[in-house]
């Protein structure tokens, strides 16, 4: 009885290994895709160290060349009543 057991064991150990074997093939993929549409050069900007000081006028810049100004840097005066304290807060738009 016990002959048999480890006989049945070992045929169900023996037949799953050969299904995993068998089942876990991979395919050869060809990249026949092409992507829709190719990734834009980068174009960095220098902004030369440019300084954005409290409560002053910011700048702007134009990103794309089309003759509109696209990113805007400014700053606020944010006024804080629990610490009695103003704070600056910085902002970066971005107009389409």
């Amino acid at each position: 009885m016990k002959r048999k057991f480890i006989s049945w064991a070992l045929s169900v150990f023996c037949g799953i290994i050969m299904l995993t074997l068998v089942s876990c093939k991979k395919d050869k993929q060809t990249d026949s895709s092409t992507p829709a549409m190719p990734h834009p050069e980068i174009e960095y900007i220098n902004l030369g160290n440019t300084i954005i000081k409290a409560d002053a006028p910011g700048f702007s810049i134009d990103v794309n060349h089309d003759g509109r100004k696209d990113l805007a840097f400014i700053t606020l005066l944010v006024g804080d009543h629990l610490d009695q304290v103003d704070k600056i807060q910085f902002l970066i738009t971005y107009s389409n």
